[in-house]
């Protein structure tokens, strides 16, 4: 609004007007209140830009072994999907879950039952004994990646396990938001690569 007194553009604080050339003041006006407009911040995992990022981590550990092994690599990400826990502000839950049914439609590659979603939303464990992955769980798909590793001379400090692993966690943290909205995304980024190196290391004691 202009100073009614002198015409001049004001500045407002709160609800009231200050004019700083006559230094003329007073209320706002109703219709010249300001609208107050709640904004809500929604931080998500961009679920197509991770599963590309983790094939092609997949493809950097293994090479000769990765195209045996991607198809079980969808399994390993609905795992890690389907433990993800719900977030704190429900609010969010609706989009998320939008977002994994359009992910899982468009990935015709991951071979995924149309009902993942839906089992997913309900809360249900997915591939365990494929693709679990703990101090107390190694699910084959890490004994064949294990395997993998062996036979092209690799080891888990020659390859960029922190890059695959930081990428397979952000499924975990789906739910969440991801690394930004997520506290515990670092922690699990590295219990991941700890069961995976700790498996290695009892194969390899000399090691």
């Amino acid at each position: 609004m202009n100073c009614p007194r002198c015409g001049s553009p004001v500045m407002v604080r709160g609800d009231l007007w200050e004019c700083g050339w006559c230094l003329d003041s007073g209320p706002l006006p109703a219709e010249a209140k300001p609208a107050r407009v709640p904004l809500r911040f929604v931080c998500h995992v961009d679920l197509p830009e991770a599963w590309g990022d983790l094939k092609k981590a997949l493809y950097a550990l293994v090479p000769r072994h990765a195209d045996a092994l991607a198809p079980s690599l969808a399994h390993v990400a609905a795992h890690q999907l389907s433990l993800s826990e719900p977030p704190e502000d429900g609010h969010a839950e609706p989009l998320l879950l939008h977002e994994l049914r359009a992910f899982l439609e468009a990935e015709k590659e991951l071979l995924i039952a149309a009902d993942t979603a839906a089992r997913i939303e309900r809360g249900a464990l997915l591939f365990a004994d494929e693709a679990a992955l703990s101090k107390e769980a190694f699910g084959s798909f890490w004994q064949s990646m294990l395997d993998a590793l062996e036979d092209e001379g690799a080891s888990p400090w020659e390859t960029d396990t922190d890059g695959f692993f930081r990428t397979l966690a952000l499924f975990r943290s789906w739910r969440r938001g991801g690394p930004g909205n997520d506290p515990d995304y670092l922690a699990r980024c590295n219990a991941l690569q700890l069961a995976f190196h700790g498996r290695w290391e009892k194969r390899h004691p000399e090691e």
